[in-house]
Protein backbone atom coordinates (compact mmCIF):
# COMPACT_ATOMS: atom_id res chain seq x y z
CA UNK A 1 0.00 0.00 0.00
CA UNK A 2 1.29 3.19 -0.90
CA UNK A 3 2.43 6.29 1.60
CA UNK A 4 -0.12 8.55 2.77
CA UNK A 5 0.41 12.42 4.43
CA UNK A 6 -1.10 12.05 8.30
CA UNK A 7 -4.70 13.85 6.85
CA UNK A 8 -5.06 11.07 4.85
CA UNK A 9 -3.55 8.15 7.55
CA UNK A 10 -5.84 9.48 10.43
CA UNK A 11 -9.24 9.95 8.70
CA UNK A 12 -8.72 6.43 7.91
CA UNK A 13 -9.47 6.03 12.15
CA UNK A 14 -12.66 7.90 11.37
CA UNK A 15 -13.72 5.75 8.87
CA UNK A 16 -13.89 2.41 9.92
CA UNK A 17 -17.61 0.16 9.20
CA UNK A 18 -15.96 -3.16 10.47
CA UNK A 19 -14.11 -3.85 13.51
CA UNK A 20 -11.44 -6.90 14.96
CA UNK A 21 -11.62 -7.25 18.44
CA UNK A 22 -8.30 -9.36 19.59
CA UNK A 23 -9.03 -10.08 22.89
CA UNK A 24 -12.50 -10.86 23.32
CA UNK A 25 -13.48 -12.31 26.40
CA UNK A 26 -17.03 -13.85 27.80
CA UNK A 27 -15.67 -13.25 31.38
CA UNK A 28 -16.75 -10.25 32.65
CA UNK A 29 -13.65 -9.31 34.76
CA UNK A 30 -11.76 -9.17 31.66
CA UNK A 31 -10.77 -6.41 29.71
CA UNK A 32 -11.82 -7.72 26.80
CA UNK A 33 -15.16 -8.13 28.30
CA UNK A 34 -16.04 -4.87 28.83
CA UNK A 35 -14.87 -3.62 25.57
CA UNK A 36 -16.65 -5.98 23.68
CA UNK A 37 -19.87 -5.15 25.75
CA UNK A 38 -19.34 -1.44 24.78
CA UNK A 39 -19.02 -2.13 21.07
CA UNK A 40 -22.04 -4.31 21.12
CA UNK A 41 -23.91 -1.31 22.57
CA UNK A 42 -22.36 1.38 20.70
CA UNK A 43 -21.45 -0.04 17.45
CA UNK A 44 -23.67 -0.67 14.39
CA UNK A 45 -21.41 -2.33 11.97
CA UNK A 46 -20.29 -5.87 12.27
CA UNK A 47 -17.56 -6.98 14.79
CA UNK A 48 -15.15 -9.84 14.58
CA UNK A 49 -13.70 -11.24 18.23
CA UNK A 50 -10.85 -13.28 18.31
CA UNK A 51 -9.99 -15.33 20.85
CA UNK A 52 -7.98 -18.68 20.89
CA UNK A 53 -9.87 -20.83 24.19
CA UNK A 54 -12.95 -19.07 23.81
CA UNK A 55 -15.57 -20.07 21.49
CA UNK A 56 -18.62 -17.38 21.55
CA UNK A 57 -18.34 -14.03 23.07
CA UNK A 58 -22.04 -12.39 23.71
CA UNK A 59 -23.59 -15.38 21.80
CA UNK A 60 -20.96 -14.49 18.61
CA UNK A 61 -18.47 -16.96 17.38
CA UNK A 62 -15.13 -16.06 17.52
CA UNK A 63 -11.91 -16.66 15.57
CA UNK A 64 -9.27 -18.63 17.12
CA UNK A 65 -6.36 -16.72 14.92
CA UNK A 66 -5.95 -13.58 13.48
CA UNK A 67 -5.32 -15.31 9.76
CA UNK A 68 -9.28 -16.40 9.63
CA UNK A 69 -11.01 -13.24 10.25
CA UNK A 70 -12.62 -12.17 6.98
CA UNK A 71 -11.02 -9.88 4.91
CA UNK A 72 -11.56 -6.38 4.64
CA UNK A 73 -11.12 -2.83 5.84
CA UNK A 74 -11.26 -3.07 9.33
CA UNK A 75 -10.18 -1.44 12.29
CA UNK A 76 -7.94 -3.78 14.50
CA UNK A 77 -8.74 -2.89 18.29
CA UNK A 78 -5.89 -5.29 20.43
CA UNK A 79 -7.11 -5.55 23.93
CA UNK A 80 -5.20 -8.50 25.25
CA UNK A 81 -1.14 -8.24 25.98
CA UNK A 82 0.77 -11.21 24.38
CA UNK A 83 4.48 -12.35 24.59
CA UNK A 84 4.83 -12.13 20.94
CA UNK A 85 3.41 -8.65 20.11
CA UNK A 86 5.69 -8.19 17.25
CA UNK A 87 4.45 -11.06 15.82
CA UNK A 88 0.84 -10.20 15.91
CA UNK A 89 1.68 -6.98 14.50
CA UNK A 90 3.51 -7.94 11.61
CA UNK A 91 0.00 -10.31 11.12
CA UNK A 92 -2.29 -7.62 11.43
CA UNK A 93 -0.36 -5.47 8.69
CA UNK A 94 -0.69 -7.84 6.24
CA UNK A 95 -4.52 -7.90 6.53
CA UNK A 96 -4.44 -3.96 5.30
CA UNK A 97 -5.80 -2.71 8.52
CA UNK A 98 -7.25 0.68 8.26
CA UNK A 99 -6.33 1.47 11.27
CA UNK A 100 -4.90 -0.01 14.60
CA UNK A 101 -5.79 0.70 18.05
CA UNK A 102 -3.73 -0.41 21.29
CA UNK A 103 -5.77 -0.32 24.44
CA UNK A 104 -3.74 -2.61 26.44
CA UNK A 105 -0.08 -1.32 28.18
CA UNK A 106 3.17 -3.21 27.27
CA UNK A 107 6.28 -3.58 28.59
CA UNK A 108 8.47 -0.91 27.47
CA UNK A 109 11.29 -3.30 27.16
CA UNK A 110 9.54 -4.26 23.59
CA UNK A 111 9.04 -1.15 22.70
CA UNK A 112 12.17 -0.54 20.55
CA UNK A 113 11.16 -3.92 18.68
CA UNK A 114 7.46 -2.25 18.02
CA UNK A 115 8.53 0.92 16.58
CA UNK A 116 10.31 -0.88 13.61
CA UNK A 117 7.29 -3.00 13.00
CA UNK A 118 4.90 0.46 13.71
CA UNK A 119 7.53 2.21 11.13
CA UNK A 120 6.24 0.11 8.12
CA UNK A 121 2.57 -0.41 8.83
CA UNK A 122 0.72 1.59 6.02
CA UNK A 123 -2.27 2.63 8.36
CA UNK A 124 -2.72 4.89 11.61
CA UNK A 125 -1.61 3.28 14.81
CA UNK A 126 -2.91 4.45 18.38
CA UNK A 127 -1.54 3.06 21.18
CA UNK A 128 -0.19 0.72 23.19
CA UNK A 129 -2.29 2.19 26.74
CA UNK A 130 -4.70 4.06 24.65
CA UNK A 131 -8.14 4.94 25.96
CA UNK A 132 -9.26 4.83 22.97
CA UNK A 133 -11.50 7.36 20.80
CA UNK A 134 -14.79 8.20 19.58
CA UNK A 135 -16.22 10.39 16.70
CA UNK A 136 -19.36 12.39 16.79
CA UNK A 137 -19.68 13.18 13.42
CA UNK A 138 -19.89 9.19 12.61
CA UNK A 139 -21.05 7.88 15.68
CA UNK A 140 -18.37 5.57 15.69
CA UNK A 141 -17.40 5.13 19.20
CA UNK A 142 -13.83 2.85 20.18
CA UNK A 143 -13.88 3.96 24.28
CA UNK A 144 -13.77 0.99 26.22
CA UNK A 145 -16.55 1.12 28.32
CA UNK A 146 -20.09 1.68 27.92
CA UNK A 147 -22.12 4.79 28.27
CA UNK A 148 -23.10 3.60 31.95
CA UNK A 149 -19.76 3.78 33.18
CA UNK A 150 -17.91 6.23 30.80
CA UNK A 151 -20.43 9.06 29.78
CA UNK A 152 -20.17 10.29 26.28
CA UNK A 153 -20.36 14.10 25.37
CA UNK A 154 -22.76 15.52 22.83
CA UNK A 155 -21.95 16.19 19.33
CA UNK A 156 -20.03 19.87 19.11
CA UNK A 157 -16.84 21.17 17.56
CA UNK A 158 -14.24 20.71 20.01
CA UNK A 159 -11.38 18.05 18.56
CA UNK A 160 -9.81 16.41 22.05
CA UNK A 161 -6.29 15.34 21.95
CA UNK A 162 -4.76 13.27 24.76
CA UNK A 163 -1.79 11.08 25.49
CA UNK A 164 -2.60 9.90 28.92
CA UNK A 165 -5.60 7.52 30.19
CA UNK A 166 -5.81 9.10 33.05
CA UNK A 167 -6.61 12.25 31.86
CA UNK A 168 -8.92 11.08 29.09
CA UNK A 169 -11.00 9.85 31.13
CA UNK A 170 -11.13 13.09 33.62
CA UNK A 171 -11.36 15.10 30.65
CA UNK A 172 -14.35 12.94 29.35
CA UNK A 173 -16.25 13.74 32.14
CA UNK A 174 -15.90 17.67 32.39
CA UNK A 175 -16.77 17.46 28.88
CA UNK A 176 -20.10 15.90 29.77
CA UNK A 177 -20.51 17.66 33.16
CA UNK A 178 -20.82 20.58 31.01
CA UNK A 179 -22.26 19.57 28.26
CA UNK A 180 -19.23 20.83 26.12
CA UNK A 181 -19.93 19.18 22.49
CA UNK A 182 -16.68 16.90 20.91
CA UNK A 183 -16.44 16.30 17.41
CA UNK A 184 -13.85 13.85 18.16
CA UNK A 185 -12.21 12.84 20.64
CA UNK A 186 -8.30 10.57 20.65
CA UNK A 187 -6.26 9.11 23.35
CA UNK A 188 -3.00 8.52 21.97
CA UNK A 189 -1.53 6.73 25.20
CA UNK A 190 2.17 5.99 24.75
CA UNK A 191 2.34 7.23 20.95
CA UNK A 192 4.81 4.94 19.70
CA UNK A 193 2.64 5.07 16.24
CA UNK A 194 0.10 8.50 15.43
CA UNK A 195 1.74 11.66 17.14
CA UNK A 196 0.38 14.24 18.28
CA UNK A 197 1.95 16.55 15.71
CA UNK A 198 -0.01 14.44 12.99
CA UNK A 199 -3.67 14.19 15.20
CA UNK A 200 -2.92 18.44 15.60
CA UNK A 201 -2.88 18.62 11.95
CA UNK A 202 -5.61 16.75 11.29
CA UNK A 203 -7.89 18.93 13.57
CA UNK A 204 -6.77 21.89 11.90
CA UNK A 205 -8.20 20.45 8.32
CA UNK A 206 -11.47 18.99 9.97
CA UNK A 207 -14.53 21.11 8.57
CA UNK A 208 -15.89 19.39 11.83
CA UNK A 209 -13.41 20.96 14.75
CA UNK A 210 -13.70 24.43 15.26
CA UNK A 211 -11.53 24.38 18.85
CA UNK A 212 -8.65 22.23 19.64
CA UNK A 213 -8.26 20.83 23.47
CA UNK A 214 -4.86 19.94 23.79
CA UNK A 215 -4.22 17.47 26.48
CA UNK A 216 -1.04 15.47 25.38
CA UNK A 217 1.78 16.29 28.50
CA UNK A 218 4.88 16.34 25.43
CA UNK A 219 5.88 16.19 22.11
CA UNK A 220 7.56 14.14 20.01
CA UNK A 221 9.21 16.61 17.28
CA UNK A 222 9.00 20.49 18.34
CA UNK A 223 9.95 21.76 14.94
CA UNK A 224 6.87 19.56 13.48
CA UNK A 225 4.87 20.50 16.12
CA UNK A 226 5.77 24.40 16.32
CA UNK A 227 4.42 24.07 12.19
CA UNK A 228 1.42 22.27 12.95
CA UNK A 229 0.63 25.24 15.47
CA UNK A 230 1.24 27.24 12.80
CA UNK A 231 -1.03 26.20 10.38
CA UNK A 232 -3.80 25.92 12.93
CA UNK A 233 -3.11 29.50 14.08
CA UNK A 234 -3.70 30.47 10.28
CA UNK A 235 -7.33 29.02 9.84
CA UNK A 236 -7.70 30.92 13.49
CA UNK A 237 -8.93 27.44 14.80
CA UNK A 238 -7.79 27.96 19.22
CA UNK A 239 -5.65 25.18 20.33
CA UNK A 240 -6.38 25.07 24.23
CA UNK A 241 -3.69 23.49 26.79
CA UNK A 242 -4.27 22.90 31.03
CA UNK A 243 -0.95 22.96 32.44
CA UNK A 244 -0.63 20.53 34.99
CA UNK A 245 1.88 21.35 38.83
CA UNK A 246 5.19 19.73 37.95
CA UNK A 247 4.51 17.81 41.46
CA UNK A 248 1.22 16.31 40.08
CA UNK A 249 2.34 15.45 36.93
CA UNK A 250 5.39 13.46 38.92
CA UNK A 251 3.02 11.65 41.19
CA UNK A 252 0.68 10.67 38.31
CA UNK A 253 2.95 9.68 35.77
CA UNK A 254 1.14 12.44 33.47
CA UNK A 255 4.33 12.88 31.06
CA UNK A 256 5.66 9.34 31.05
CA UNK A 257 7.21 8.37 28.05
CA UNK A 258 9.87 6.40 26.04
CA UNK A 259 12.08 7.37 22.90
CA UNK A 260 14.44 9.95 21.42
CA UNK A 261 13.53 13.47 21.48
CA UNK A 262 10.85 14.02 23.65
CA UNK A 263 10.43 17.73 25.13
CA UNK A 264 7.68 18.38 27.50
CA UNK A 265 4.91 20.71 26.63
CA UNK A 266 5.78 24.20 28.81
CA UNK A 267 4.31 27.12 30.01
CA UNK A 268 7.01 28.93 28.16
CA UNK A 269 6.34 26.98 24.46
CA UNK A 270 2.28 27.79 24.90
CA UNK A 271 2.98 31.30 24.94
CA UNK A 272 5.29 31.50 22.64
CA UNK A 273 3.35 30.04 20.24
CA UNK A 274 0.11 31.81 21.26
CA UNK A 275 -1.80 28.40 23.00
CA UNK A 276 -4.08 29.72 25.58
CA UNK A 277 -3.33 28.28 28.83
CA UNK A 278 -5.64 27.67 31.19
CA UNK A 279 -5.36 26.56 34.99
CA UNK A 280 -7.45 23.76 35.02
CA UNK A 281 -9.52 21.15 32.29
CA UNK A 282 -12.77 22.69 34.02
CA UNK A 283 -11.50 26.14 33.02
CA UNK A 284 -10.40 24.47 29.39
CA UNK A 285 -13.84 22.95 28.83
CA UNK A 286 -15.45 26.23 29.52
CA UNK A 287 -13.58 28.02 27.22
CA UNK A 288 -14.01 25.25 24.64
CA UNK A 289 -17.55 25.61 24.82
CA UNK A 290 -17.82 29.21 24.72
CA UNK A 291 -15.28 28.86 21.31
CA UNK A 292 -17.62 26.92 19.90
CA UNK A 293 -21.31 28.41 20.11
CA UNK A 294 -20.57 32.27 20.89
CA UNK A 295 -18.28 35.00 18.69
CA UNK A 296 -15.39 35.71 21.31
CA UNK A 297 -15.53 39.28 22.46
CA UNK A 298 -13.97 42.06 21.11
CA UNK A 299 -13.21 43.98 24.44
CA UNK A 300 -13.28 44.13 27.93
CA UNK A 301 -16.79 45.75 28.49
CA UNK A 302 -19.22 43.54 29.83
CA UNK A 303 -23.05 43.99 30.77
CA UNK A 304 -24.55 42.53 33.25
CA UNK A 305 -28.49 41.81 33.73
CA UNK A 306 -30.70 40.20 36.52
CA UNK A 307 -33.75 39.72 38.08
CA UNK A 308 -32.35 38.98 41.11
CA UNK A 309 -30.67 42.54 43.29
CA UNK A 310 -27.93 40.17 44.58
CA UNK A 311 -27.00 38.57 41.71
CA UNK A 312 -25.97 41.76 40.17
CA UNK A 313 -23.82 42.26 42.91
CA UNK A 314 -21.88 38.98 42.04
CA UNK A 315 -21.64 39.76 38.35
CA UNK A 316 -20.05 43.06 39.33
CA UNK A 317 -17.99 41.69 42.13
CA UNK A 318 -16.36 38.98 39.67
CA UNK A 319 -15.96 41.40 37.20
CA UNK A 320 -14.01 44.05 39.45
CA UNK A 321 -12.14 41.34 39.99
CA UNK A 322 -11.21 40.49 36.36
CA UNK A 323 -9.13 41.65 33.89
CA UNK A 324 -12.51 42.96 32.15
CA UNK A 325 -14.86 46.09 33.23
CA UNK A 326 -18.20 47.00 33.53
CA UNK A 327 -19.44 48.55 30.40
CA UNK A 328 -20.05 52.08 30.65
CA UNK A 329 -23.15 52.50 28.45
CA UNK A 330 -23.84 55.45 25.88
CA UNK A 331 -25.83 58.42 27.04
CA UNK A 332 -28.20 57.11 24.30
CA UNK A 333 -28.22 53.53 25.98
CA UNK A 334 -28.97 55.03 29.63
CA UNK A 335 -32.22 57.62 28.78
CA UNK A 336 -33.70 54.47 26.12
CA UNK A 337 -33.32 52.01 29.21
CA UNK A 338 -35.18 54.64 31.95
CA UNK A 339 -37.58 55.54 28.65
CA UNK A 340 -38.74 51.67 28.89
CA UNK A 341 -37.86 50.32 32.05
CA UNK A 342 -40.46 50.32 34.64
CA UNK A 343 -38.87 53.13 37.40
CA UNK A 344 -37.91 50.93 40.23
CA UNK A 345 -35.86 48.99 37.87
CA UNK A 346 -31.80 49.91 38.33
CA UNK A 347 -30.76 51.15 34.68
CA UNK A 348 -27.30 51.51 35.21
CA UNK A 349 -24.71 48.65 34.77
CA UNK A 350 -25.38 46.33 36.25
CA UNK A 351 -29.18 46.04 35.75
CA UNK A 352 -31.72 44.95 37.72
CA UNK A 353 -35.40 44.26 36.00
CA UNK A 354 -36.36 42.55 39.44
CA UNK A 355 -38.37 39.42 40.22
CA UNK A 356 -41.38 40.66 38.50
CA UNK A 357 -39.36 40.79 34.98
CA UNK A 358 -41.18 38.75 32.33
CA UNK A 359 -39.64 37.50 29.23
CA UNK A 360 -40.41 40.72 27.56
CA UNK A 361 -38.35 43.36 29.59
CA UNK A 362 -35.71 40.89 29.54
CA UNK A 363 -35.58 41.34 25.63
CA UNK A 364 -36.53 44.94 26.23
CA UNK A 365 -33.09 45.17 27.86
CA UNK A 366 -31.19 43.47 25.86
CA UNK A 367 -32.42 44.82 22.70
CA UNK A 368 -31.52 48.19 24.16
CA UNK A 369 -27.67 47.24 25.23
CA UNK A 370 -26.45 44.84 22.75
CA UNK A 371 -26.20 47.98 20.09
CA UNK A 372 -23.99 49.85 22.20
CA UNK A 373 -20.57 50.13 21.06
CA UNK A 374 -19.15 50.03 24.44
CA UNK A 375 -20.55 46.77 25.43
CA UNK A 376 -18.45 43.40 24.11
CA UNK A 377 -20.21 40.79 26.25
CA UNK A 378 -23.58 40.35 28.30
CA UNK A 379 -24.03 38.18 31.44
CA UNK A 380 -27.84 37.33 31.80
CA UNK A 381 -27.96 36.04 35.71
CA UNK A 382 -31.76 34.86 36.36
CA UNK A 383 -33.38 33.10 39.47
CA UNK A 384 -33.51 29.24 38.73
CA UNK A 385 -37.60 29.59 39.00
CA UNK A 386 -38.16 33.25 37.51
CA UNK A 387 -41.56 33.52 38.48
CA UNK A 388 -43.17 35.33 35.80
CA UNK A 389 -40.42 34.24 32.92
CA UNK A 390 -41.63 31.51 30.46
CA UNK A 391 -38.65 29.35 28.97
CA UNK A 392 -40.66 28.81 25.71
CA UNK A 393 -41.67 32.77 25.13
CA UNK A 394 -37.98 33.37 26.50
CA UNK A 395 -36.62 31.02 23.69
CA UNK A 396 -38.62 32.49 20.82
CA UNK A 397 -37.98 36.24 22.02
CA UNK A 398 -34.11 35.66 21.88
CA UNK A 399 -34.07 33.58 18.80
CA UNK A 400 -35.51 36.60 17.28
CA UNK A 401 -33.86 38.73 19.05
CA UNK A 402 -30.21 37.52 17.89
CA UNK A 403 -31.07 37.61 14.60
CA UNK A 404 -31.22 40.98 14.33
CA UNK A 405 -27.82 41.45 16.24
CA UNK A 406 -25.53 43.84 13.48
CA UNK A 407 -22.55 43.24 15.51
CA UNK A 408 -22.03 39.68 17.08
CA UNK A 409 -21.82 39.84 21.19
CA UNK A 410 -21.17 37.46 22.90
CA UNK A 411 -23.94 36.14 25.29
CA UNK A 412 -23.73 33.82 28.57
CA UNK A 413 -26.05 32.94 31.44
CA UNK A 414 -25.71 32.27 34.57
CA UNK A 415 -28.53 30.00 36.27
CA UNK A 416 -27.65 28.57 39.77
CA UNK A 417 -29.90 25.58 38.91
CA UNK A 418 -28.57 22.14 40.89
CA UNK A 419 -30.54 20.08 38.24
CA UNK A 420 -29.31 20.47 34.39
CA UNK A 421 -33.13 19.66 33.26
CA UNK A 422 -34.19 23.14 34.64
CA UNK A 423 -36.26 24.28 31.46
CA UNK A 424 -34.43 28.03 32.00
CA UNK A 425 -31.18 26.71 31.26
CA UNK A 426 -32.90 24.38 28.18
CA UNK A 427 -33.77 27.36 26.86
CA UNK A 428 -30.23 29.24 26.84
CA UNK A 429 -28.64 25.76 25.56
CA UNK A 430 -31.12 25.00 22.62
CA UNK A 431 -29.69 28.73 21.77
CA UNK A 432 -25.93 27.53 21.74
CA UNK A 433 -25.67 30.25 24.98
CA UNK A 434 -23.07 28.79 27.57
CA UNK A 435 -24.79 28.42 31.15
CA UNK A 436 -23.16 28.86 34.11
CA UNK A 437 -23.72 27.67 38.30
CA UNK A 438 -22.12 31.33 39.35
CA UNK A 439 -20.86 34.63 38.20
CA UNK A 440 -17.42 33.99 38.95
CA UNK A 441 -17.57 31.03 36.50
CA UNK A 442 -19.03 32.71 33.62
CA UNK A 443 -16.37 35.86 33.86
CA UNK A 444 -13.71 33.86 34.44
CA UNK A 445 -15.07 32.46 31.16
CA UNK A 446 -15.38 35.77 29.69
CA UNK A 447 -12.21 36.94 30.96
CA UNK A 448 -10.33 33.76 29.08
CA UNK A 449 -12.45 34.06 25.59
CA UNK A 450 -11.25 37.67 25.45
CA UNK A 451 -7.61 37.30 26.27
CA UNK A 452 -8.06 34.48 23.70
CA UNK A 453 -8.98 37.14 21.11
CA UNK A 454 -5.74 38.92 21.62
CA UNK A 455 -3.77 35.88 20.85
CA UNK A 456 -5.69 35.28 17.71
CA UNK A 457 -4.96 38.51 16.61
CA UNK A 458 -2.90 38.44 13.29
CA UNK A 459 0.21 39.80 13.98
CA UNK A 460 1.30 43.37 12.93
Amino acid sequence: MASKTAKQSITQLFSGKSVVLVGASANPRSFGFQVARSLIKDFNGPVYYVNPTEAQVFGSPTYSKITEVPNGEHLWIIAMPTKEFAKTLLLIGKRQPLAILFLVELSPSIFDELNKVISKLPCPVIGPRSAGFFDTTTNLDMLPFPVEVLPRPPKGATGVITDNRDVAYGLLEQLTKYRCGVSRFVDLGETLGTNETELLSFFTQDKATQVILFGAGQISNLKKFQAAIQRAHKVRKPIIVSLFPEEITTQLGLHRRTGENIEPLTKALAEQHHLMVTPSWGRAVDLALICQTQPLPQGPGVAAISNFGAYCVYAASAIHASDLQLATFSKDTSQNLKAHLPPYCRCDNPICLYTNADEVRLDTALRLILPDPNVHSVILSLLPDSPNIDPDYLYVMLRQRLKTLDTPKTIVAVIPATERDNLLIQSFERLNIPVYSNSHRAVTTLQNAYHLTQLLKPKT
